[in-house]
Parts: C-alpha cells; structure tokens; sequence
C-alpha cells in the first residue's frame, strides 16, 4: 500500500487495465466517464473517439431493454467487421458513472467477476487518490 500511495492515478489506472487486459485475453480495454472522456486506456484502441460514442451506445442500449419488456441490461455488445466484439457496460465507483469499453475476440470467461474484480481495483486507486489530495 505504501507503494501504491507513490504512483499517480493515471498510472496506478493504466496498470490496472493492463492486468485486466492481458489477463483476460482482451485486445484493448478503455475507461471513460459518463460524458464519454477517456480517463484511461490500455492496448490499441482503434479509434479513440470510440470513449464519445460509449456512453451514447449503452443508452441505445437501455432503450432496447426497455422496448423489450426486460427489466435491466447487463451490458452491450457490438460486432465489428474486423471480427472484434465490443463490450460496453456501465459501473458506478464512488457515486461516479464509468464507462468500459473493452474489445474481445470473444467475450471473456467469467465476465461478470472480471467486471466485479475491476470495479474494486479502480475504487481503491481512487480512494488512494483522494486521500493524497487531501493530505496535500
């Protein structure tokens, strides 16, 4: 913990998706806030400005489940001509909406708790954050 408290949040952040990427095989994975600004990325994201559309396709998305008469959506999935299937889900850390946006060749074993395990990683990397701020 002493050592965490050294790095800055972009970086603590950028290893965090790192280790969420390689571990779960994906090709690049990207957080962006709800206003769809990147926050933090890691791998090759094809086009960047995919952060601006992500929240955009995860209201399209709520609008389908409610069209459908379903009662909550776990995420959306697109698919790319390139084969690459895009996973946007929506998660909420500390009363703050995020965005992820991950890009899979398939969609990864164990999904849920991969996204359980990233939430709790990118919360603790914040709460170090905010507690640096405040004893400055």
């Amino acid at each position: 913990m002493e050592y965490e408290a050294l790095l800055r949040l972009d970086t603590r952040l950028k290893a965090i998706l790192g280790d969420a990427k390689k571990l779960n095989g994906l090709h690049s994975i990207l957080l962006a806030d709800e206003n769809g600004l990147s926050v933090s990325y890691s791998g090759e994201i094809e086009s960047p400005s995919i952060a601006a559309i992500a929240p955009e396709l995860i209201r399209v998305g709520e609008k389908a489940t409610s069209l459908g008469c379903y009662n909550s959506m776990s995420c959306v999935m697109v698919m790319l001509e390139n084969s690459h299937l895009l996973i946007i889900k929506t998660i909420t850390i500390h009363k703050q909406k995020f965005v992820v946006v991950m890009d899979a060749p398939l969609a990864p074993k164990g999904l849920s708790s991969m996204l359980i395990q990233l939430k709790e990683d990118i919360s603790k990397a914040i709460k170090v954050d905010k507690k640096e701020r405040i004893e400055e």
